[in-house]
């Protein structure tokens, strides 16, 4: 693999991940359809995704336990691994010659648990309805940042993203576990 591929892979790996678990805020005004909170608590979970845009499909796995999370993208041609476990934030890459791990600034880690990022209003949110995936319930809402790109996402009381859509890409869950295996966070090479 070439450094540009190395580097695209990353690149595309950090921005599907900032994409799908950054800087949500919920609708300032409650009603009686749509509660003031997006969500009123993070469940730790492992999460199946398939996910369209960018390169292609892929299938996403979300693993949260608060404040540690990870998130596993497998494409045609590759294979990432995020992590951060609540200190320290790890992009791990294979590419079919054997897995590479960089360690990462903290500050580019976006936890999944997005209530800290409400706080900031770094987005504004309109409630627009009820949706579901993986036979699960959720409050979807419309997500828009200050350069007035939107996104749409549905998440479930507990926190838990179940599909999200915008910026030419998409997500959906097909599968929850409100469950995390011990070695959700282990990285696959040393860094």
């Amino acid at each position: 693999m070439n450094k540009f591929t190395l580097l695209f892979l990353i690149l595309a790996a950090f921005l599907i991940f900032v994409t799908y678990t950054s800087d949500y805020v919920p609708p300032e005004s409650a009603t009686q359809e749509s509660p003031g909170e997006l969500y009123s608590s993070q469940a730790s979970y492992t999460a199946d995704y398939e996910s369209t845009g960018g390169s292609g499909a892929s299938t996403t796995r979300h693993f949260v336990d608060s404040p540690k999370f990870a998130i596993e993208i497998t494409s045609q041609d590759s294979l990432t691994k995020s992590v951060y476990d609540g200190e320290s934030f790890f992009m791990c890459i294979n590419s079919g010659a054997g897995w590479n791990c960089y360690e990462m600034p903290p500050s580019m880690a976006s936890p999944p648990d997005i209530r800290a990022s409400v706080a900031g209003g770094k987005l504004t949110a309109e409630y627009i309805g009820a949706c579901s995936a993986a036979g699960e319930s959720g409050k979807k809402f419309r997500l828009t940042n200050a350069l007035g790109d939107e996104t749409i996402s549905c998440y479930t009381d507990d926190g838990i993203l179940l599909q999200t859509e915008g910026r030419g890409a998409s997500m959906k869950a097909t599968s929850i576990a409100r469950a995390v295996p011990a070695d959700a966070f282990t990285l696959p090479a040393q860094p």
